[in-house]
């Protein structure tokens, strides 16, 4: 019988992992931008550890970290590639 759980990841694979991640979330404008970048780092590595509290998914990470900030700062829009994380824009 296979084994079904997930394979445990080093630190420093995991931070690779978002690390490459990252890459699809810039840095600019900087502000709002910035907190975004800095609470996926920290939810994202917490979903890829073994006490994670969301999802292994980085869609779902982003999703979480998106609606945060939008209630610290409405009507800012966020930048991030919508193609990588997959997303639907809600309307």
């Amino acid at each position: 019988m296979p084994d079904t759980k997930p394979k445990k990841q080093s630190l420093a694979d995991m931070r690779q992992i978002v690390q490459q991640e990252m890459d699809h979330i810039p840095r600019w404008p900087k502000d709002a931008q910035s907190e975004l970048r800095m609470s996926y780092w920290f939810w994202r590595m917490n979903s890829l550890g073994k006490k994670a509290e969301l999802a292994n998914n980085r869609s779902v990470v982003l999703k979480r970290c998106l609606d945060d900030a939008a209630k610290r700062h409405p009507g800012v829009e966020f930048h991030y590639d919508k193609t990588y994380f997959q997303i639907a824009k809600e309307e």
